[in-house]
């Protein structure tokens, strides 16, 4: 969304807004079953606002206010594919020696991040002549928050018929 206000002749104002929202199912790297899947789902909130001032025919002045929310998760796959794997031991995780069976919870399962990112911006410009001064202030806040219980399942390992040679 985008919203552009020419408040008189020496104020502009702006508004940006998006949203993004992704979700898939699937694992990280090889050929996996399903039941050692996840869902990994993104959300993120953006926006940018600003005012753009004349306040003499020497001096203006720019304001920008700008914030992103992030949130991301990732969780088990849905019953139906963890269902997939041996019954009984859907929430053990169950891998070959030579790692090309793997069933049961994905180990990056579960977490989830949360970003919070703000800027606030000030930028004053002063003109005279041929001469120009500016200066500016520049406020940034970020903020991270982790929630992490990855490999938090039971894992087995077992010799494949391969590796019993």
């Amino acid at each position: 969304m985008r919203a552009d206000w020419h408040v008189s002749q020496n104020h502009d104002v702006l508004f940006r807004w998006s949203r993004d929202d992704n979700s898939n199912f699937g694992g990280f790297g090889g050929n996996k079953p399903p039941s050692d899947g996840n869902v990994n789902t993104n959300i993120t909130h953006q926006f940018a606002a600003g005012l753009d001032s004349v306040l003499t025919s020497k001096l203006t002045n720019s304001f920008r206010a700008a914030g992103t929310d992030f949130k991301n998760r990732l969780q088990r796959p849905p019953t139906d594919a963890q269902a997939l794997g041996i019954a009984g031991l859907e929430n053990f995780r169950i891998v070959t020696d030579d790692g090309l069976l793997i069933t049961g919870p994905d180990v990056n399962t579960p977490q989830s991040t949360f970003e919070r990112f703000y800027q606030f911006r000030d930028d004053a410009t002063y003109t005279s002549g041929s001469h120009t001064l500016r200066a500016g202030a520049d406020v940034v806040r970020y903020r991270v928050s982790v929630i992490n219980f990855a490999a938090g399942f039971p894992s087995i390992t077992v010799v494949s018929p391969a590796s019993r040679n």
